[in-house]
């Protein structure tokens, strides 16, 4: 490794609290080929670790290592930290097929998303780490049992961010149409290949799984922002009776076709805009026992905040007054800049504005394949409350 990378005085802080990030604006010196991993030093020149270099990127820096005697990552290094990604999740094998088995900076492989569908194999490299990464990646993945494509889905905006070209390609194998995966006692049809994300919202895993257990058989179920349906398909697989709404036909009918596919012929699916819909579900008296509401991120950026916690404020306050007594709101947030303290405060004024009394009897996040890195505070984004009102 013979690129150095000086950092500016200002960047102590940032070392300090081990956070694996460092922005262009902390960077003193130095230049490497985008995507090569660099030593960093700090204004002294004393050695900080071993990060991966984006020229264009605001994020210049991201840590593989932040150990100052760190030795440059070989091949090997970096295959055993996938292989250790995959085994942290195999406690979820008997649950699901459907599994995420890398998650970036949290299992030390910066800017790579690795999805697994059963025997897809989807990725997303977000960094030209990642990027160049990518062949020596295809060789690890198909080692794993039973792989049958692997298809680089990356299509995701952040890449233009780090001057990567947008882009769905097949790294191995073809496409052979929707893929059928399981998780809890659901199958479910994904469509990796051109659905949102990677073609599930894998990290509300848990939480979908949490209302089957909380749901009754014959209550009645609202689950806005369905996209394909998890939550709803899990509420009907416990008995109930559910309305399933998103403002994407695409969306509405994978629900409908999971439905079927699970001989679930309780689920309504409806396309529609949630906002129009939650009201004038009220203005009709409609009232139902357990309300979802997960919609997508509604603050993409800092600046988006306030606006954000207006639009979660106005949904919620619908919810909440489309409940029976003691009825269950099951409201999330997957927006990174409404913490969940603010995302709290947000509800309790919601309550407020409903006269409602809601007591909180749970709280959920990311799924365990979704893990926190603790000095990446952005990599805890998922918040998801269960709210019953008496």
């Amino acid at each position: 490794m013979t690129h150095e990378i000086v950092l500016a005085p200002a960047a102590r802080r940032q070392i300090q609290t081990r956070h694996p990030w460092i922005y262009r604006d902390l960077i003193a010196s130095g230049e490497a080929p985008a995507g090569a991993l660099v030593r960093v030093v700090d204004s002294n020149r004393r050695p900080l670790g071993i990060a991966a270099w984006s020229p264009i990127s605001r994020i210049a820096l991201r840590f593989l290592s932040l150990d100052p005697k760190a030795e440059d990552p070989s091949s090997e290094s970096l295959r055993e930290n996938f292989r250790l990604a995959v085994r942290r999740r195999r406690p979820l094998e008997e649950l699901t097929d459907a599994i995420r088995l890398v998650s970036s900076e949290a299992d030390r492989l910066p800017g790579l998303i690795v999805d697994r569908y059963a025997q897809v194999v989807v990725v997303q490299a977000l960094t030209p780490f990642a990027e160049l990464l990518l062949p020596e990646l295809l060789e690890w993945i198909l080692e794993l049992e039973g792989v049958e494509a692997v298809v680089a889905r990356n299509d995701s905006s952040v890449r233009e961010l780090e001057g990567l070209p947008r882009e769905v390609r097949f790294l191995s194998g073809r496409r052979s149409g929707e893929v059928i995966v399981r998780e809890g006692g659901l199958r479910l049809s994904v469509d990796p290949f051109e659905g949102q994300k990677t073609g599930l919202f894998l990290d509300q895993r848990a939480n979908r799984l949490e209302l089957r257990r909380l749901v009754e058989p014959g209550e009645r179920v609202l689950d806005a922002f369905s996209y394909t349906g998890g939550f709803a398909l899990q509420a009907a697989l416990a008995g109930a009776e559910v309305v399933a709404v998103d403002d994407s036909a695409r969306a509405v009918a994978q629900i409908s076709k999971n439905a079927e596919l699970n001989g679930l012929a309780s689920v309504q699916a409806r396309k529609d805009n949630a906002f129009k819909l939650l009201r004038a579900q009220l203005e009709a008296g409609e009232q139902y026992d357990v309300v979802v509401l997960d919609p997508p991120a509604f603050a993409k950026n800092r600046r988006d905040r306030e606006g954000a916690l207006r639009g979660y404020r106005e949904i919620n306050v619908r919810a909440l007054r489309l409940l029976r007594p003691g009825g269950l709101l099951v409201t999330a947030s997957c927006s990174y800049h409404v913490d969940e303290q603010s995302f709290e405060q947000m509800l309790r004024r919601a309550a407020a504005d409903a006269r409602r009394d809601p007591v909180l009897i749970g709280r959920g996040g990311q799924d365990l394949d979704h893990p926190v890195l603790l000095s990446l505070p952005e990599s805890r984004y998922l918040k998801c409350l269960f709210l019953r009102v008496p």
